[in-house]
């Protein structure tokens, strides 16, 4: 994976450590919220390799909801209609009077 949790996290505390000795209120706010934003960065890589292991460990089997008991959801692509299978009505003719 690209993004190392444990990188960002050492990132974050130089930038607090930073923030300990600057020079000027702005300064400390700036590294401040750098530090926040890496601890954030952290958390998004955790989760996505979480969520990347969990995608790569196989399909999760979820009950299907979209059809009625008893109907294979995946037929509706075999019972759906096409101009050239759908026979048009004839037209309808008026009698002259």
């Amino acid at each position: 994976m690209p993004g190392d949790p444990k990188e960002c996290r050492e990132n974050a505390k130089q930038c607090f450590e930073f923030a300990q000795t600057a020079r000027t209120e702005a300064d400390r706010e700036r590294f401040e919220g750098l530090g926040r934003r890496w601890l954030a960065l952290a958390t998004d890589f955790e989760a996505a390799s979480l969520l990347l292991g969990n995608w790569s460990s196989g399909p999760t089997t979820l009950p299907d909801h979209s059809a009625p008991p008893g109907r294979n959801p995946s037929d509706h692509r075999q019972r759906r209609r096409t101009p050239d299978s759908d026979p048009s009505p004839e037209p309808v003719t008026r009698p002259t009077t």
